[in-house]
């Protein structure tokens, strides 16, 4: 995964991909709404092909606030990839609680199931050359 150039590009929004972020609390929304009015939007929002990972909630609140955010776009191979990207981004999120935690990691054990399969499949398909002897 490498990321790619910055812009200021809206970002499209996945409802799939959206689904994967817990909603924040009136305390955690109003605590991003007065740190993007202090502040700006310091962090660059994640983006895999114009499509948001991450950063929904400040996107809302910069649209709505009038404030100047960047894009930053992920280098993925799949949507699958994106995905998982997004479970383990919210990881390390300081207020996941255990049972949301938990939600995550049974959501993300059947797509690391099917990445690795791919993956198999891929390693399967790549033709070896005979060496010489």
């Amino acid at each position: 995964m490498v990321l790619c150039t910055m812009s200021n590009l809206i970002p499209a929004i996945d409802a799939k991909f959206r689904a994967l972020i817990r909603p924040l609390s009136e305390s955690e929304r109003s605590g991003l709404e007065q740190s993007l009015l202090a502040e700006g939007c310091r962090d660059a929002l994640v983006t895999w092909r114009g499509v948001l990972l991450d950063g929904h909630n400040r996107l809302e609140m910069c649209q709505r606030l009038g404030i100047k955010f960047q894009t930053t776009d992920l280098e993925l191979s799949s949507e699958l990839e994106a995905r998982v990207w997004i479970i383990r981004n919210q990881f390390n999120r300081r207020n996941l609680s255990d049972y949301d935690r938990s939600v995550l990691a049974l959501a993300l054990k059947p797509m690391l199931a099917e990445l690795a399969k791919q993956k198999e499949h891929e390693r399967k398909t790549v033709t070896c050359q005979n060496s010489d002897k």
